[in-house]
């Protein structure tokens, strides 16, 4: 079986769980595909899942995107960056919500809030959830690139349903390790070539 689709994830799964016949935990394969990608999203944080969002606030308020799992930098235009900040501490310091130049932002819910509060542009640049799997979404970049990923965690999730739970968090462990080299390997694509230079005279 080719690990390549969505069928396939979940035939190879079940295969190295044993129990491909078992009715319920084929049913249940889909649901543990679901809560492999819920988990992804919270741990992966590379290029394929930048994006960047433009829109117009109103009254200091944009809402995120729907595929939102984290901000990168967010700017005003025509104004630049603005800062992050706790959404308690601006409350305070803003109390009656003024309007004005923005100088800094914060998450509430799932909206994006600016203060002082401003109307206008705003781009967000942000982490996107990765494209979830389904019959009709049969592949995305992380299956394709990274199988053994979506392979390992999968293989937990059934266990778990399984009651197995020793194998549930070896296969856990395995999986989580990938995602750290996931990780670990975007991070030397982007700043492998970048060189330090001192300042000062050259003695």
């Amino acid at each position: 079986m080719a690990l390549d689709s969505y069928s396939g994830l979940q035939e190879a799964a079940l295969s190295v769980v044993g129990r491909e016949g078992d009715s319920s935990l084929t049913a249940y394969a889909p649901t543990a595909i679901s809560l492999v990608e819920a988990k992804l999203n919270r741990h992966l944080r590379v290029a394929e899942m930048e994006a960047t969002s433009t829109g117009t606030s109103d009254n200091g308020m944009l809402a995120l995107p729907t595929d939102y799992t984290g901000w990168r930098r967010v700017e005003a235009f025509p104004y630049g960056p603005l800062e992050f900040q706790e959404p308690n501490f601006l409350a305070s310091r803003f109390p009656n919500g003024e309007g004005g130049v923005p100088k800094y932002f914060t998450i509430q819910g799932a909206a994006l809030i600016t203060y002082p509060a401003y109307a206008g542009e705003i781009a967000l640049d942000y982490y996107q959830k990765i494209p979830a799997l389904s019959d009709i979404n049969t592949s995305n970049w992380l299956l394709s690139k990274h199988p053994d990923v979506y392979l390992f965690l999968t293989v937990s999730e059934l266990y778990a349903f399984a009651k197995n739970y020793e194998e549930a968090v070896t296969w856990n462990q395995r999986g989580m390790t990938a995602v750290e080299e996931v990780n670990t390997l975007d991070k030397s694509k982007r700043y492998s070539r970048i060189s330090v230079r001192v300042k000062g005279p050259t003695p």
